[in-house]
């Protein structure tokens, strides 16, 4: 630009207005270098230093729960944070619920109706303020109440019809998708 206005100085621009131009745009860009620092993208997690061997990552289970509640998930929250995954990994395993309290919670919801499947007893969890992973939750419903899985996926199995036709190809059926319609 600084070029530009000394090829148009005297030409297009008076001579003192480009030189004054010329002096703003040095400025501009010596203030704009000297206000240009490094700045790291997301939040940086405090490291405890101290003891022998590598510093440990401060991640409270606050910072996790309220992260969890906002359904990051695991790469998300490492990228977050600035931690890998197997760190953020292993303070959930760290802060999270032993399998009996678990158990105990869901012994609560299931009890009262045997059709509650593992995404609605995570739902009422969750509702409670409880964040637990989907595996979990599945593992822990079939611990607690094996005859109200075995009913629910003997129920909920497909049935299909039964067709009494004269022979083959004497019944055609079209799916829903209509795939051969251009």
């Amino acid at each position: 630009m600084a070029s530009s206005i000394r090829w148009a100085r005297g030409r297009l621009i008076e001579a003192e207005v480009a030189d004054e131009m010329i002096g703003l745009i040095n400025e501009l860009i010596q203030e704009a270098s000297n206000q240009h620092q490094p700045s790291f993208p997301g939040f940086t997690v405090p490291r405890r230093a101290g003891h022998v061997g590598r510093s440990v990552c401060q991640i409270t289970q606050q910072q996790l729960q309220m992260l969890l509640s906002f359904n990051f998930s695991g790469k998300q929250i490492a990228n977050i944070l600035g931690v890998s995954r197997s760190t953020v990994k292993r303070r959930l395993r760290q802060y999270n619920l032993s399998d009996e309290a678990l158990d105990s919670s869901v012994l609560e919801i299931v009890s009262a109706n045997d059709e509650i499947g593992p995404e609605a007893v995570r739902a009422r969890l969750a509702g409670e303020g409880i964040l637990v992973q989907r595996r979990r939750v599945r593992q822990s419903v079939i611990r607690t109440n094996p005859e109200g899985a075995a009913l629910r996926t003997m129920s909920h199995r497909l049935h299909r019809r039964t067709y009494k036709v004269a022979g083959p190809n004497s019944l055609w059926h079209v799916d829903g998708n209509h795939k051969l319609i251009r």
